[in-house]
């Protein structure tokens, strides 16, 4: 983790390689207004320079032929630069800064701070940021807690989705469900029924709570038994139904019924297909739970 300290203004060395070729003047002097003001919101990320290491500053001062013997400790610029030369600019003797114990882990952090925390970022963006940071820094969840200042289930959750169904990490990428939704549909292992309720949840809007009943359903589904008194009501509801006037499970007309059809459908996977129906054809439900009693519950 990295230190914070105030740093003497003299012992910090400018990149080498600089991010930002020029500076706008006009914003630079916006930048010292505000720092005069308020001072330093966010401190430098800085990296010790080792002794004899290559730097603009310690080449520079080789050909002065000034020697190293006792040259103070220094750091090298890894982010902000423009707060270097402000705080030159109003003639600052310290900075507040992070010393970070490479480049690399430096700038990595500042793209933390920059794009992790920022409002717009997706969940699916964070868990895609999460594992970039396991993959290339072999973070364990402790550190990935410090680092994100998160608590561990934060970063679980996170972890799951990402490890979880790629549909469902792509259309929570693409916004189109939110966290609650994506880890109901992961309860689902069969990749083919969460691709189904994936596309009921995106045309529907339906809801995290929604969608648990619908994986509750698909998980635990009701036994039917038929035996005993049991089979002898399916007997009668069966000769109930076939003694009726068929009409069709769709329109609820009656007409041509020797071209109707008899299909077998789970009771979860009817009602979400008459609620699509009712989406896209605006019927009002008093009317579409009439034609669902004339029909007879099929």
């Amino acid at each position: 983790m990295p230190k914070y300290e105030l740093i003497p203004i003299e012992n910090l060395i400018e990149p080498e390689i600089p991010a930002r070729e020029a500076m706008d003047e006009t914003k630079l002097k916006e930048l010292c207004e505000s720092v005069k003001e308020i001072g330093f919101i966010h401190p430098l990320a800085i990296v010790l320079v080792q002794s004899g290491q290559d730097s603009a500053l310690g080449r520079a001062r080789s050909r002065a032929g000034k020697g190293t013997r006792h040259a103070p400790v220094r750091y090298e610029i890894a982010d902000g630069h423009r707060r270097y030369k402000v705080g030159q600019m109003l003639s600052h003797k310290v900075l507040p800064c992070l010393i970070f114990e490479d480049r690399d882990t430096a700038l990595q952090a500042v793209r933390l701070h920059a794009n992790l925390f920022r409002e717009d970022l997706s969940v699916a963006e964070e868990a895609a940021f999460i594992s970039d940071l396991i993959e290339k820094y072999d973070y364990t969840e402790e550190q990935l807690c410090r680092a994100l200042h998160a608590k561990v289930s934060w970063v679980n959750e996170r972890i799951g989705v990402l490890q979880g169904n790629a549909d469902v990490f792509n259309a929570l990428r693409e916004r189109k469900i939110n966290l609650a939704v994506a880890k109901q549909l992961n309860r689902v292992k069969d990749a083919a029924h969460t691709k189904y309720l994936l596309s009921l949840a995106v045309e529907g809007g339906a809801t995290a709570l929604t969608v648990s009943q619908w994986v509750s359903e698909f998980l635990h589904p009701k036994p039917v038994s038929l035996e005993g008194e049991n089979a002898g009501a399916a007997v009668a509801t069966n000769a109930d139904v076939s003694t009726a006037n068929p009409a069709c499970f769709l329109c609820g007309k009656e007409d041509s019924p020797y071209q109707m059809e008899y299909v077998w459908i789970h009771p979860w996977e009817k009602q979400m297909l008459l609620a699509q129906i009712a989406r896209a054809a605006d019927v009002p439900p008093a009317q579409l739970a009439a034609s669902e009693t004339q029909n007879g519950g099929r």
